[in-house]
């Protein structure tokens, strides 16, 4: 199947196959987000297994692509900048999908 992501901006994932788009999502997940928090990116690990969550507090989570299940967070990556302002983190899988790359 071919995926597309979309997240809401704030606590929802939706995952869209987009050969059928217009039938809506086939799997939505939850997604826990601290009081004034937005999602901020999304990216799936070349094996397909996991995704992975940014959000606009440093926060990021690895999340199992199939049942919504978060397998790992990550957090204590804010800095002086971020906490004022809001911090848009890029993360990545490494190429085995055993490693998270983060940076701002």
């Amino acid at each position: 199947a071919v995926v597309s992501t979309q997240s809401t901006g704030a606590e929802l994932i939706k995952l869209y196959d987009v050969r059928s788009f217009d039938r809506g999502p086939f799997s939505t997940f939850k997604m826990p987000c601290e009081r004034g928090t937005e999602l901020s990116g999304l990216s799936f690990s070349p094996d397909t297994k996991n995704i992975l969550v940014s959000t606009t507090n440093g926060v990021i989570r690895v999340v199992d692509a199939f049942n919504g299940q978060i397998i790992q967070t990550f957090t204590g990556i804010l800095t002086d900048r971020s906490e004022k302002q809001g911090l848009n983190l890029g993360c990545c899988f490494s190429p085995d999908s055993n490693f998270v790359l983060a940076g701002s």
